[in-house]
C-alpha cells in the first residue's frame, strides 16, 4: 500500500505535469492565433479556459502541500491577532478553556455582555474596532481571556448593541509557577459572568462544570508540569 506522504508527492507531480501540458497547449494556441488562423475567437476562449484550469490546479497543489504540514494552534496575543508559532524558549504552558453558556433557547445580548464584563472587572483589549475582554486580578500575573464562543471570537465594539451569542469562551494558559492562581482566576471570572448573564458553566467538552471536573483539570495540569521538559507544581 502506498504511504500518505508518497501519495501526496505523486499527486503533486501529476498536477505539475498536467499544468506543464496546459502551458504547452496555451503556447501552441497563441502561436496559431498569431499566424492569423480563422478561429481567433475560439482560440482566445480556449486559452482563457486553460488558464483558469491551470490556476485551479496550482491551488489544489498548494492545498495538498499544506495538508501535510503541522497545524499551528491559534492563540490570542495582547493585540488580539490570530495565529503565532510557539516560542521554544518560553516556559511550558497548559491551555484551559471553559464556557459560559446561555440557557436553551436564549442568547446573551452584546449590551448585556458589556455590562457583565464591567461588573466582573474585565477590560477591553485589541484596538478601537475589534477585540476581546481580559481579566487580571490586582497583584496577579494571571491573564484570563474572554471571547465570543463562535468563530472568529472577536467582538466588533461598535456593533455590540445589535450583537448576540449563545455563549462565551473563558480561557487561559497555565504556567507552572502560578497555575493554581490562574485557574482560580478563570473560575472567578467565569462565575461572575455566569451570575451576571444568567448562564451556566461548561467544561471544554461542553458538559456541566462540576467540582470533580475542576479537580480533574488541576490533576491534568499537575501531570503536565511534572513532565521532564516542564517544571513546577500546582
Amino acid at each position: 500500500m502506498m504511504e500518505t506522504g508518497d501519495l501526496s508527492e505523486s499527486l503533486r507531480l501529476v498536477l505539475l505535469l498536467i499544468g506543464a501540458a496546459f502551458i504547452a497547449v496555451i503556447y501552441i494556441a497563441s502561436v496559431a492565433e498569431g499566424a492569423g488562423n480563422a478561429g481567433d475567437s475560439h482560440l482566445s476562449a480556449l486559452r482563457r479556459r486553460l488558464l483558469s484550469l491551470r490556476g485551479k490546479l496550482a491551488f489544489a497543489a498548494k492545498r495538498d502541500k499544506r495538508a501535510g504540514q503541522k497545524r499551528v494552534r491559534p492563540q490570542i496575543n495582547a493585540e488580539g491577532e490570530g495565529e503565532q508559532e510557539a516560542d521554544p524558549s518560553a516556559p511550558p504552558r497548559y491551555l484551559v478553556i471553559l464556557y459560559v453558556q446561555a440557557m436553551a433557547g436564549y442568547t446573551f445580548s452584546g449590551h448585556a455582555i458589556v455590562h457583565a464584563a464591567r461588573r466582573a472587572g474585565l477590560h477591553k483589549t485589541g484596538d478601537a474596532r475589534k477585540g476581546f475582554f481580559q481579566y487580571q486580578p490586582d497583584g496577579q500575573s494571571a491573564v484570563v481571556h474572554v471571547t465570543d464562543k463562535m468563530n472568529p471570537g472577536l467582538f466588533i465594539w461598535q456593533d455590540m448593541d445589535k450583537f448576540s451569542t449563545t455563549g462565551l469562551s473563558v480561557f487561559a494558559e497555565l504556567q507552572a509557577l502560578d497555575a493554581h492562581s490562574t485557574l482560580q482566576s478563570m473560575l472567578d471570572c467565569a462565575n461572575k459572568l455566569a451570575d451576571a448573564l444568567g448562564g451556566s458553566l461548561l467544561d471544554e467538552n461542553h458538559q456541566a462544570l462540576t467540582t470533580s471536573k475542576i479537580k480533574s483539570i488541576e490533576k491534568a495540569a499537575r501531570l503536565f508540569f511534572a513532565r521532564p521538559d516542564a517544571s513546577g507544581q500546582i
